[in-house]
């Protein structure tokens, strides 16, 4: 009879509400005997658990008291006795498991509760159902994991939680707001005039006294951890130090790290404004910048359940490690004013803007297949280059996984001839407005020579075009209209001069501008035409160094191009001199780097430093093994991806017709022919073509040698 209720009363309710959460056999949630939690203190909530096996947790004797009190006090459980429950859990200290490789484990975590607060509010489900129908309060439980994949339901309104075949309460969902608890709003602010002891360059932290007072208590019961034991084990730099090494600092930044929750203790942390002011660890600092991207690490893995974004992630973490050297390794406690050492960090702006869009790598959204596993509808994208994206949720417009579909049509042998028929006719049109560019054919001209936002040498001529005359002038490397002058003679010996166009006086550049024969509407004008010669014409597409010697574009209105001449003038008493039969040889050598024009790609959204340090790394992966030779388009290393529609491309390949004084073949990770591979050597100088160039993130290259490091904001071509 009481089966046949339930599964009435459930139906019932599940019209009206249309969600239930259904705990089942309470039983299962009994804790585990073979697991031992540490000791605990205060009002403290501890997690562990293994993907696809369940959680454990365990409550602190002074949590169980308090919520024993609660629920002696609440009589009747109902929805006002599960929110004190569930409040007093999200204002507990809580703990990961130190045994944990911590970062796997929020990865875990993320993806079966998405939110930290799904986790209390699923505590306070058991806790109450197990008081409800059975007058007791366990110390701990083990979670099933099959049980905790339902926990969301527990954010929808209305839900109704039940266990044992009987209905518990109905629950209403509250959010978890993030609203200022302290007296000050944390904030880090550079040091201009030196105050006390802190210098010129220095940052200070600011935060309320009474949250600064808590950061320091947990920094300082939580500095052991397999993340720190891990680091320590393998800093084979590190130094005797009398405060022990950088891996407590780790644990403590990643304990505080977890306790930052909306609504939580460390609450106001997450109203710092990572636009305000970035900052970083710099590599000088050694093993204390590889410590703090440990933390950093950890915090964007643990950002989805915390609902911020990345940008804010990495700096949440920057600050919390700096905030643990200071109290573990400096014997600086956590205070209102915290001193960040200007040795240790370097500062800069920040690229990209804020999102609360979970990270499609580590915590991917599921819509479009219909099942209890959708964390949003799909929104079907409006061209083949977008990605579905939420439709609704918490996460609308956000990039989501959608089901695909195989659709297989087979073609005759007179439909393929077609096909190969129209194919070649495209290849030989090219797309629309695509410039033509006498690649095999190099000048001397830098490309941020040609055009950039300093120097653009078809500056003067764009002043004058109309769309409707024909345009010619014959310019110099600043742009100025040519005039005929005598000049001394110079040498010809072949040489790298800095991107001056003082240093391109020989130089004529003919621009012109020939008008269509039937009147049609320019698709760009002069600057953008002369910007995408620029960009397409440098250096097949991908050094951005030089510039071909020849290109151009139709516009529809009509046709840009250009050519590169080298204007010798020499004394009529003296011969021209030869060129060399045999090229120079480039010496194995590091060149300045170039940087693109902060408009060279047009459009797109936010380049994400944290892509980009991650991204960073993948067209080194086992580049010790292949050589990139010279002249062999495939040995080239190209990596490319497009991450919420912002395209990365890094690339390292050799430079054309550049012949070096070593072998004809070079290794990423070895570009100086030195025999000792260096992985972070290739990581560093393609990470630094996005850190170096002050153009909004869209990159640079770096030439080492005849190899090009290069990284940049454009799909390929």
């Amino acid at each position: 009879m009481n089966l046949l209720f339930y599964l009435l009363f459930t139906v019932f309710v599940g019209v009206l509400s249309g969600e239930v959460l259904d705990l089942g056999d309470l039983e299962q949630f009994s804790p585990r005997t073979d697991v031992k939690a540490p000791s605990l203190s205060g009002t403290t909530v501890w997690l562990s658990g293994k993907e696809g096996n369940g959680y454990d947790v365990s409550l602190s004797a002074e949590t169980q008291s308090k919520i024993h009190g609660i629920l002696e006090a609440c009589g009747e459980v109902d929805d006002k006795c599960y929110q004190e429950v569930r409040q007093l859990l999200r204002n507990a200290d809580l703990q990961i498991d130190g045994e944990l490789e911590r970062r796997g484990f929020v990865q875990f975590l993320s993806k079966t509760f998405k939110k930290v607060g799904s986790v209390f509010s699923f505590i306070a489900g058991v806790l109450i159902s197990n008081w409800s129908m059975k007058q007791e309060q366990p110390t701990g439980m083990f979670v099933p994991h099959e049980i905790a994949s339902q926990a969301s339901k527990l954010e929808t309104t209305g839900v109704v939680v039940s266990a044992d075949g009987t209905a518990v309460a109905t629950i209403t969902s509250t959010p978890d707001p993030t609203v200022l608890q302290g007296s000050q709003t944390p904030s880090v602010t550079p040091v201009t005039e030196p105050e006390g002891e802190s210098s010129s360059g220095d940052l200070v932290a600011f935060l309320d006294e009474d949250l600064a007072s808590r950061i320091d208590e947990v920094m300082h019961r939580s500095q052991d951890c397999d993340d720190g034991r891990a680091f320590d084990r393998g800093d084979k730099t590190r130094r005797k130090r009398a405060t022990g090494g950088f891996g407590k600092a780790i644990c403590a930044a990643e304990a505080a790290a977890v306790m930052s929750q909306r609504g939580g203790p460390f609450n106001d942390l997450l109203l710092i404004n990572p636009a305000h002011l970035s900052f970083d660890f710099a590599e000088t600092a050694g093993a204390v910048a590889r410590a703090a991207n440990v933390a950093s690490d950890f915090v964007r893995a643990y950002a989805p359940m915390l609902d911020i974004s990345p940008i804010l992630a990495e700096q949440l973490g920057n600050l919390l490690f700096a905030l643990a050297v200071n109290t573990l390794i400096e014997n600086r406690p956590v205070n209102q004013n915290n001193r960040i050492e200007a040795s240790l960090i370097r500062t800069e702006a920040p690229t990209a803007s804020p999102t609360s869009c979970p990270d499609p790598e580590s915590t991917p959204l599921l819509c479009g297949f219909g099942k209890e596993t959708d964390d949003c509808n799909v929104k079907l994208p409006e061209t083949l280059d977008d990605e579905p994206t939420c439709k609704d949720s918490e996460h609308q417009g956000c990039e989501c996984n959608a089901p695909s579909e195989s659709i297989e049509n087979i073609a005759s042998d007179e439909e393929q001839k077609s096909m190969i028929i129209i194919a070649d006719l495209f290849e030989s049109i090219g797309p629309p407005n695509s410039p033509k560019c006498e690649h095999d054919k190099l000048s001397e001209i830098p490309s941020n020579v040609f055009y950039s936002w300093e120097n653009k040498v078809s500056s003067r001529f764009c002043e004058q075009w109309d769309e409707s005359t024909k345009l010619e002038m014959i310019v110099d490397a600043s742009g100025e209209d040519r005039k005929p002058q005598f000049e001394e003679s110079r040498s010809l010996q072949r040489r790298t001069p800095p991107p001056d166009p003082s240093n391109y006086s020989k130089y004529d550049f003919r621009l012109r501008f020939t008008p269509a024969e039937e009147k049609k509407k320019c698709a760009m004008d002069c600057n953008k035409a002369y910007l995408t010669l620029a960009t397409a014409c440098q250096n097949n597409g991908a050094a951005g160094v030089l510039m071909a010697k020849s290109g151009k574009v139709d516009v529809d209105c009509g046709t840009f191009d250009y050519a590169i001449e080298e204007k010798v003038v020499y004394s009529p008493k003296e011969p021209p001199m030869p060129d060399p039969a045999t090229p120079a040889k480039t010496p194995l050598k590091v060149f300045p780097r170039f940087c693109f024009a902060a408009d060279a790609f047009g459009d797109h959204g936010d380049i994400q430093p944290s892509m980009v340090r991650d991204y960073s790394s993948y067209p080194c992966y086992r580049s010790s093994e292949w050589p990139i030779k010279q002249d062999d388009k495939s040995t080239f290393r190209r990596w490319a991806t497009m991450t919420n529609d912002v395209p990365y491309q890094f690339n390292i390949y050799w430079k054309h017709g550049c012949v070096s004084e070593g072998p004809d073949e070079a290794y990423s990770t070895d570009p100086f022919n030195s025999g000792k591979p260096d992985y972070k050597l290739c990581y560093d100088t393609m990470r630094d073509n996005y850190r170096k160039c002050n153009n909004g993130g869209v990159g640079g290259n770096i030439q080492i040698g005849c190899l090009v490091y290069e990284f940049k904001a454009q799909t390929v071509q």
